[in-house]
């Protein structure tokens, strides 16, 4: 099988051969996604790997990203490269574009967020925020996340409402004493 032929290159250390295999396997309709992740993965997985064929592996992952433009895993996995490649602006478009994905989820949000946080992107993040505090009330590493950026901000009293609002959400007072 194709599977069997790049991993055998892989042992042998002719990484290039072996992702001719893999970019053949990737655009096959009939391989599964999660496999197709799993043959990325073992690229992605060592940075050395990854840097002496990083154009190669992003046409990989750009491929899935238009086989399956709105699956979480492939919109992490491309966003995850933008970064890798330094790419930050664009990988946090990218993934402002997706959190509207059916499939979105609060740890999408959150790393929106982070990754807004990081840029300092001050023109965005109040909105930013608000829309993830909608979605995500009851969401209590996004509520701390929150309560983190507007005391940062220096927006005190919104601080200190969203950690309130934080704790109630919260099981056990193991939880609550992270807050």
């Amino acid at each position: 099988t194709l599977s069997a032929i790049s991993d055998y290159h892989i042992r042998r250390g002719n990484i290039k051969e072996s992702l001719k295999y893999d970019t053949r396997i990737c655009s096959d309709e009939g391989v599964p996604l999660k496999s197709k992740l799993d043959r990325v993965n073992i690229y992605t997985y060592d940075q050395k790997v990854y840097v002496e064929n990083y154009f190669r592996i992003g046409g990989i992952i750009t491929q899935l990203t238009i086989d399956y433009p709105t699956d979480r895993r492939v919109v992490e996995k491309y966003a995850s490269h933008l970064i890798a490649g330094g790419e930050l602006e664009a990988a946090l478009e990218y993934m402002l574009r997706h959190l509207d994905d059916e499939s979105s989820t609060a740890e999408d949000n959150l790393s929106a967020l982070q990754l807004i946080y990081y840029l300092k992107r001050h023109d965005i993040i109040t909105e930013e925020l608000e829309r993830a505090e909608e979605r995500y009330p009851d969401n209590v590493e996004i509520l701390s996340f929150l309560g983190f950026v507007f005391g940062e901000m220096g927006s005190y009293d919104r601080a200190i409402e969203t950690f309130e609002d934080a704790l109630t959400v919260v099981d056990s007072d193991k939880e609550r004493s992270t807050l």
